[in-house]
């Protein structure tokens, strides 16, 4: 799963229940998202749109996903 958060929030801005839900968050990476762009599986429209009507998106990994198949470090 991947939570991205707009660049004007904290983690102590987002909903209880959100941070409740994911646990234990992990820094990726920061992106700066414009409509251009591409992102590899979800449209990034939506992502902008989500992200200034909520302060966050939540990405959930595919359906069928094996977590065996992903055991990188």
């Amino acid at each position: 799963m991947y939570l991205y958060v707009h660049a004007s929030k904290e983690l102590d801005d987002l909903p209880e229940e959100l941070l409740r839900l994911v646990r234990q968050l992990t820094h990726v990476m920061e992106l700066e998202l414009n409509e251009q762009q591409k992102l590899a599986r979800v449209n990034v429209n939506d992502v902008i749109s989500e992200l200034e009507a909520k302060g966050y998106f939540i990405q959930m990994p595919p359906d069928g996903l094996r977590p065996e198949m992903y055991s990188g470090d």
